[in-house]
């Protein structure tokens, strides 16, 4: 199974709540440096937080593979260097 196969596998399975916050996420990120979407993501995270919600190990792993699809190399490191402050996601 390819890994887009597993993504969307992993979306199917994933409940509406979360689906919803992920897409809007990744919508506010889309070509936007890590800079520019920090704001987006701290939001999220910050509703997700009010609304007790969290991602398992998976679900975080799925959402940071879609979010490192559409940035450059470097954003990418960026990312990786910035998940232990969005592992409570």
């Amino acid at each position: 199974m390819s890994q887009q196969d597993s993504i969307k596998s992993a979306l199917q399975k994933l409940e509406p709540q979360k689906l919803k916050l992920i897409l809007t996420l990744l919508e506010r990120t889309k070509g936007k440096s890590m800079n520019e979407a920090l704001p987006a993501i701290m939001e999220i995270s910050s509703t997700m937080q009010k609304q007790q919600i969290s991602f398992t190990p998976e679900e975080r792993s799925i959402l940071f593979t879609m979010l490192k699809s559409n940035m450059t190399p470097d954003e990418q490191r960026k990312l990786d260097m910035m998940q232990s402050l969005l592992a409570r996601f």
